[in-house]
């Protein structure tokens, strides 16, 4: 075993210094990244999603009225931002009597994906409806999801309530208070603004790795700071093992 670490560790250093030492800059990034808040994409789960998708469209074209498979098929477009194709899905599922808080969260987020008045329109009404069925549905899911729709559509009066709704089920929610900075920014409150920003970095320092792995875009989004000190440590740290690389492949080469 040690015989052949030693023959890849004199393979890897046979190369020009520069390739080595960004094959190792790469390599180590990525690397950092998977153990801290995973924002560089991950190949294989892409690999992954996109064969599960083939697999349902397969199954889809055997038994169109396969609801799992429509609902799970819609779940991965919604994800891959193609809400459009997702929502007729979706709407198909509830006619068929899947007309629960689970499906309307899919469809609002469909729906507003759209990005149209008209698509605001029909993910508010789906949104609405899943709140009818169970309005603590996910901790306040369908709240969250309604306010971020309420604000991109520019009702800011609407979105405030229903923010304040979903911070009542999940006050830690760094989703909801990117949201909530959004509409205090837009009522032109600085004071309040800049508090909730101070409270956002705190939340996000304090939170377990797997909620900032989840929530890191609405931290980032809110207090960018936070995005240039992660992507200097694990960029920083990069370009020094990368460097070190460089350093030791030239002295193998020139020894």
């Amino acid at each position: 075993m040690v015989a052949k670490l030693w023959v890849l560790f004199a393979l890897f250093f046979f190369f020009d210094p520069w390739i080595t030492a960004v094959v190792a800059f790469i390599v180590v990034a990525w690397l950092l990244d998977r153990l801290r808040l995973r924002v560089l994409p991950d190949l294989w789960q892409l690999w992954r999603r996109r064969q599960r998708k083939d697999k349902l469209r397969r199954r889809l074209e055997i038994n169109p009225h396969d609801r799992s498979a429509r609902f799970e098929f819609a779940e991965l477009l919604v994800d891959t931002g193609r809400g459009g194709q997702a929502l007729p899905l979706l709407e198909a599922n509830i006619r068929a009597g899947d007309d629960d808080a689970e499906h309307r969260l899919l469809a609002g987020r469909a729906a507003a994906a759209l990005g149209s008045p008209s698509g605001y329109g029909q993910a508010r009404a789906h949104l609405e409806a899943g709140l009818a069925r169970d309005r603590n549905f996910r901790s306040g899911a369908l709240s969250l999801e309604l306010g971020r729709c309420l604000v991109a559509s520019g009702d800011l009066v609407g979105a405030r309530s229903a923010i304040d709704a979903a911070l009542r089920s999940r006050p830690g929610s760094l989703d909801a208070r990117a949201i909530l900075v959004r509409i205090v920014a837009a009522n032109g409150d600085g004071p309040t603004h800049a508090d909730l920003r101070r409270e956002t970095a705190t939340l996000f320092s304090e939170a377990p790795l797997f909620e900032r792995r989840k929530q890191w875009r609405s931290a980032w989004t809110v207090v960018p700071r936070l995005r240039v000190a992660y992507l200097a440590m694990v960029f920083g740290s990069a370009s020094a093992v990368a460097f070190a690389v460089y350093v030791v492949s030239l002295m193998w080469r020139f020894a």
